[in-house]
């Protein structure tokens, strides 16, 4: 567009030139400030696309460090609920006493002017220490299922069941300590229980384990048991059975709990067909009665430990 000045002096209209001489520096000056803060309102009340994206992906990626900080903080709750109780398996079960463990934590810093990169950071060795863990309870873990496996095996071999079928919890007729003697008529320390039971009834293993020796009534090695067995569970464990009538195992076989081993009979210094049982740990005679847990329930068992307190009261 072109503008025109009339001249009166001339009559005529001359061509009007706005950047001439001292207008030109002012003016463009005047539009380097305007631009300047148009520029400056635009950078700060409006987003570029790019940096819209770029507020978005922060927003995104703030969002799923919460996420993954609520995942660290499961897993570490699961994981001390894990090693609590595989504590409580060590020292109550196996008698093995765990390391205390220390509870992880992680704390940011939001004044730092790396905050995110912290948080970053701090999540990564977060991360690294929650695997170290977790990899250390899984090896501990591997030994506890070794150790239970083993357990496992010892609890089959320790006597656990009564040597007869025992069902109404009666065949019990005499019970461990002084007694007199019923041939005798002195008294005389009973090492073990006597079960009563027809002839033929059938005695069993009462834990897993190999018969170490059998000796007949008419073995000298007998003296007053009659036909004997005395199986080795292993462990510092054995058993002797006595008064049997015939034998169904042999030396040296292995046998198992509840398996059929021999026959109740009458036989050595007996006043009737009986079973006399007893155990033997580190080659020390034990009170039987707190080894017959493994076929009768706490209320059958209790019962059998206070008809064995009355007999032995009833010699008291």
């Amino acid at each position: 567009m072109k503008f025109y000045t009339f001249e009166k002096n001339s009559i005529s209209y001359k061509r009007f030139r706005f950047f001439r001489g001292k207008f030109l520096i002012p003016f463009f000056l005047i539009q380097v400030v305007i631009s300047s803060i148009f520029v400056f309102i635009i950078s700060t009340y409006y987003d570029t696309p790019d940096e819209k994206k770029l507020r978005k992906d922060l927003v995104y990626l703030v969002e799923e460090f919460n996420n993954i900080n609520k995942r660290i903080i499961e897993a570490e709750t699961t994981l001390g609920m894990i090693k609590e109780h595989d504590s409580i398996i060590y020292q109550s079960i196996f008698d093995i006493n765990q390391e205390p463990r220390k509870q992880m934590g992680l704390e940011f810093d939001d004044t730092s002017p790396n905050f995110y990169m912290s948080v970053v950071q701090e999540t990564n060795n977060r991360i690294s220490i929650l695997n170290d863990k977790m990899a250390k309870e899984l090896y501990q873990l591997d030994g506890l299922v070794d150790l239970a496996h083993s357990h496992q095996e010892m609890l089959l071999h320790i006597p656990a069941i009564q040597p007869i079928e025992n069902k109404n919890l009666k065949r019990i007729a005499s019970g461990w300590g002084m007694r007199i003697h019923p041939i005798y008529g002195i008294p005389k320390f009973h090492y073990g229980l006597d079960f009563t039971a027809p002839l033929g009834t059938p005695v069993y293993a009462t834990g897993d384990g190999v018969v170490q020796i059998i000796i007949k009534d008419s073995d000298k090695r007998s003296q007053g048991y009659g036909n004997l067995i005395i199986i080795d569970h292993g462990y510092g464990y054995k058993t002797l059975y006595s008064h049997l009538q015939k034998f169904k195992s042999k030396p040296g076989e292995k046998v198992t709990r509840g398996e059929i081993i021999a026959y109740v009979g009458s036989t050595g210094l007996s006043t009737g067909p009986h079973l006399h049982y007893e155990v033997i740990k580190d080659n020390k005679k034990v009170d039987p009665i707190y080894y017959l847990f493994g076929s009768l329930t706490p209320e059958e068992y209790q019962k059998v430990i206070e008809l064995s307190n009355r007999i032995q009261k009833a010699y008291d």
